[in-house]
């Protein structure tokens, strides 16, 4: 078994394959993620599991070198169920945590990083897919944790600059898929149907 990549190492893949990633469809990257956004207020939260998988989606073809549309965002609503309930999990399990001192709500966030992932590339139910990002954070917290880190410190920068949100949301969103992808070593796997 090779040995598991470095904080750095992985950090500097990451970053440069989701760069890659965001700069060969920009535009569309940017839309789908003020769509994503749009979709999750309107729909008070129920929509967005879907369409982050929808999202997470547009990332996976978009390594394969597939054709994208943003219609993908909304080609995931057969996992709406696993993802309402993961959903609803961590906004239980983030909420009781920060009124316990905040570190068990940042733990929480930290080890339910690739739940949604877990749904859309595994198949995994809501609670399967947060047993399944526990492991995986578990296994490979350094790396997690670091890029959890900067993608906080871009949204913070982001946050800082006029339209900045416009570029950290997709490049976290993208970053995280990479991430995922990485860790459990798959190259972009067909995404199981539920």
């Amino acid at each position: 078994m090779a040995e598991p990549e470095t904080f750095d190492q992985f950090l500097i893949s990451v970053g440069r394959d989701t760069w890659d990633i965001f700069r060969r469809d920009a535009v569309l990257f940017v839309v789908a993620a003020v769509v994503l956004s749009i979709v999750a207020v309107v729909s008070l939260g129920f929509a967005a599991g879907p369409v982050t998988i929808g999202f997470i989606e547009l990332v996976r073809r978009s390594r394969r070198q597939e054709p994208l549309a943003l219609s993908m965002l909304f080609s995931r609503f057969d996992t709406f169920v696993p993802s309402l309930v993961a959903l609803v999990l961590i906004g239980l399990a983030v909420t009781i945590g920060m009124f316990l001192l905040v570190l068990p709500g940042l733990l929480a966030l930290l080890f339910s990083t690739f739940a949604f992932h877990a749904i859309a590339y595994e198949g995994a139910s809501g609670v399967d897919s947060l047993q399944r990002s526990f492991e995986l954070v578990k296994g490979s917290f350094l790396q997690t944790a670091a890029l959890l880190f900067v993608i906080s410190v871009a949204h913070a920068v982001g946050g800082a600059v006029l339209f900045g949100v416009l570029l950290t949301a997709p490049l976290s969103l993208i970053a995280l898929t990479v991430g995922f992808e990485r860790l459990t070593a798959t190259s972009a796997p067909e995404v199981l149907r539920i």
